[in-house]
């Protein structure tokens, strides 16, 4: 379920990261890695600091292996 889908180019955790959504990330997280990118390429870090996520940004930044994009606003 953590995966795209026909109706949207986001994964879930992407869109949780993007909006801040703490708990649904670290379920996601959890789950599926932080190896998932939206339909831009952009990884659930990106997303999350694009969106002004502080909280998530740091969640996400503080795990073991996360990516950073090149285009990336923490680049």
């Amino acid at each position: 379920m953590a995966d795209r889908s026909e109706s949207t180019p986001w994964t879930p955790l992407s869109w949780a990261a993007a909006n801040g959504w703490e708990d649904c990330v670290k379920m996601l997280f959890k789950e599926k890695g932080t190896t998932q990118h939206n339909h831009n390429g952009r990884s659930a870090l990106s997303s999350a600091a694009g969106g002004g996520q502080a909280i998530v940004t740091m969640l996400l930044f503080e795990e073991p292996g996360i990516q950073v994009d090149k285009a990336t606003p923490l680049s």
